[in-house]
């Protein structure tokens, strides 16, 4: 599990604090304000449900403290055989960052905040940093699923955000 130079793990650097700043920054600024009619978008995951066919379950918390949030960030939340696994990580990276939209969507009623996943999608780079052995499988998973319908192209799945 790698960290950042401020001690807070890569995977949760990208989904959720670099979006945490980036919103904070432009509502600051007022570029975004409800009466702009203002959305915000937050790409999900199924993940922060829990994926029963993946055998992922739900992410839980403790108690929801500070300091268990702060442990996610940091890592030292998860149990030494998770620390390596993205699925595992993903999935509470999305489900903090979907905490925290609705958060948002409390504190900024005029704001619209959304949370959706696109769905599996092939043609990403979600895989690169996967052991090998991994990175096969996940790309027959993804054949598979799109010959069933469940999972589609990177150009398909974009289009959910158009129609939000």
């Amino acid at each position: 599990m790698g960290l950042t130079a401020d001690g807070v793990t890569n995977i949760m650097a990208a989904n959720i604090l670099g979006h945490v700043s980036l919103v904070d920054e432009l509502i600051n600024a007022n570029t975004i304000s409800g009466e702009a009619g203002a959305s915000v978008v937050y790409s999900g995951s199924e993940s922060a449900r829990g994926i029963h066919q993946m055998s992922l379950e739900p992410p839980k918390l403790e108690s929801g403290s500070v300091e268990e949030f702060t442990s996610i960030c940091d890592g030292s939340f998860f149990p030494e055989d998770a620390g390596n696994d993205p699925k595992y990580l993903g999935a509470f990276a999305k489900f903090v960052g979907a905490l925290w939209m609705s958060s948002m969507a409390r504190k900024y009623p005029g704001i619209r905040f959304v949370t959706m996943s696109p769905g599996a999608t092939k043609g990403t780079a979600v895989r690169r940093d996967l052991p090998c052995y991994k990175r096969l499988f996940v790309g027959m998973l993804l054949n598979v699923l799109s010959l069933r319908g469940n999972a589609h192209s990177l150009e398909v799945r974009a289009k959910r955000y158009i129609y939000i």
